[in-house]
């Protein structure tokens, strides 16, 4: 199977903290991900590096096949996401319904198109 983000042994600390000991794990392509865990767990700092804001003391890191230290550019092109600021809901879930609809992600991606680096 082909793999959309693999991620093997990643470590990242700040000073006597360990944010991320040594986290690997594999999605694949075309795959539903959740990336669950606590407060203070490093599912942030783990998001941080794999989408190049942050870089890591340990282990490697590959988001379609590129290496994100490696060729950043390259694994940013295949990266896209909707943060929790997403405020624009669909008609749905007003009604109660959880879930956002064709219309309203077609809505964020024209918002956002150009504005993304």
């Amino acid at each position: 199977m082909e793999h959309a983000i693999t991620v093997q042994e990643l470590t990242k600390r700040y000073e006597d903290v360990t944010a991320v000991d040594h986290v690997s794990f594999e999605v694949g392509k075309g795959e539903i991900f959740g990336f669950l865990g606590p407060n203070g767990a490093g599912k942030t700092t783990t998001i941080k590096i794999l989408t190049g804001l942050m870089k890591p003391d340990g282990g490697k890191a590959f988001v379609a096949g590129y290496d994100v230290l490696k060729d950043p550019i390259g694994a940013k092109q295949h990266i896209g996401g909707c943060s929790r600021s997403f405020k624009r809901l669909c008609g749905s879930h007003r009604m109660g319904k959880p879930g956002l609809d064709r219309q309203a992600l077609r809505c964020a991606r024209t918002e956002t198109e150009g504005k993304l680096h």
